[in-house]
């Protein structure tokens, strides 16, 4: 089961990083933030991608 947990949250992961992309390239800033703020409910690697992700959108 945690093996099983873990895959869930990295494909999870990944699809919030792909849905956050797709806001952040069409400047959709209110998606972008959702998106962001799901990041953290995956724990503390998936909060370290999405934190990643923000900041180089607003750079």
């Amino acid at each position: 089961p945690l093996v099983a947990l873990h895959n869930f949250i990295f494909q999870l992961t990944e699809i919030f990083l792909s849905s956050f992309e797709n806001a952040a390239g069409s400047k959709n800033e209110a998606k972008t933030t959702w998106v962001f703020k799901l990041f953290s409910l995956l724990g503390p690697h998936a909060s370290a991608t999405g934190l990643k992700a923000y900041s180089d959108f607003v750079q």
